[in-house]
């Protein structure tokens, strides 16, 4: 990263606007910015690391049993929203499992999104959208005895 100096703000904003647009093209903004016609003023910037928790098979919410018809925004318990935004990922727990899961909730944003996963049996299978927070799923019908899990 360049890094701005007071000498270098001040022959910036000696130059002419075209002069200056031509220097400034040449640096990396981050640690400068432009606070009107003419004038280049110092930023801070802020840079940092986080280190996500692991998430297991039942992160999200405990193992949710499949009944005889789809379940429509099914929300019943408690959802555990990531630490971070991620994707969702969803396991049935036997071979027979399938239908579409729809997994409804906010991104980093705090947009309205949904995804929507192929149950596989007992294979986990992940999702294509980092959630923030979920708020409900669409539950397909039972196909065979047994309950599925939501994973982050």
């Amino acid at each position: 990263m360049t890094t701005v100096t007071a000498k270098r703000i001040s022959d910036l904003n000696n130059m002419n606007a075209a002069s200056q647009r031509a220097q400034l093209g040449t640096l990396i903004m981050g640690g400068a910015s432009l606070s009107g016609a003419g004038t280049l003023s110092p930023v801070n910037t802020l840079k940092y690391s986080t280190t996500p928790a692991l998430g297991t098979a039942t992160y999200v919410h405990a193992a949710i049993a499949l009944t005889s018809g789809a379940q429509v925004g099914y929300a019943t318990g408690t959802f555990t929203n990531p630490d971070f935004p991620r994707i969702a990922t969803i396991k049935g727990n036997a071979s027979g499992n399938v239908g579409n899961v729809t997994v409804n909730g906010t991104n980093m944003a705090g947009t309205a999104i949904t995804d929507t996963i192929a149950l596989n049996g007992a294979t986990e299978v992940l999702g294509v959208k980092a959630f923030a927070t979920i708020t409900s799923v669409d539950l397909p019908a039972e196909t065979h005895a047994g309950k599925f899990c939501l994973n982050i």
